[in-house]
């Protein structure tokens, strides 16, 4: 009889030690999976961040490429319309309203007037708002916005570049502004 209780009794050693090590080997691999997941996402997030930063800048390149392009044409026109009234700030340029032969009203249209419409009526079109804006506004609705005051005021002081990622009604948003070289 000793002999059977001893045997019942190595096995449930053995046993309980298998337990055990089933139990360690799970802690282990868990912890190994969990930091592991952890790293891949957040390598994911910071290749995001890095994408949605390289996007904001080509978008914002490719504004200030625009604007360039309209200044570089020295008067563009466009035809006088209610969403194309002749601009007040333009009245200093004799030529600011002309008419074609045929009786076509043409209005001179400046290239932060462009960009302003392009971000307004298209800005939706690729999922980059953009805005221009000013601590001296000529027009009040583009008077900056605290965040934008505080870029405004870094880059009178030499910073070239600021960004935010924030969220926004639980939304993630990313705010850049650059430096723009006249």
């Amino acid at each position: 009889m000793s002999k059977s209780n001893d045997k019942s009794a190595g096995v449930s050693v053995d046993h309980s030690r298998l337990i055990g090590w089933g139990i360690v080997f799970f802690i282990v691999w868990s912890a190994l999976i969990g930091t592991a997941l952890f790293l891949d996402l957040d390598r994911i997030r910071s290749s995001l961040r890095e994408v949605a930063i390289k996007e904001a800048r080509a978008h914002f390149n490719k504004d200030i490429a625009f604007r360039l392009w309209a200044t570089s044409h020295g008067r563009i026109y466009v035809p006088e319309t209610e969403k194309n009234p002749p601009d007040v700030y333009l009245q200093h340029i004799p030529e600011r309203d002309i008419q074609t032969p045929s009786g076509f009203k043409l209005t001179l249209i400046n290239p932060a007037s462009m960009i302003r419409q392009l971000n307004e009526e298209y800005g939706q079109l690729y999922g980059v708002p953009g805005r221009i804006t000013s601590l001296r506004p000529l027009r009040p609705e583009n008077a900056p916005d605290q965040w934008e005051q505080v870029a405004i005021r870094a880059f009178e002081a030499g910073a070239e570049e600021l960004m935010e990622f924030s969220d926004i009604d639980g939304i993630p948003h990313l705010a850049i502004e650059q430096a723009q070289h006249e």
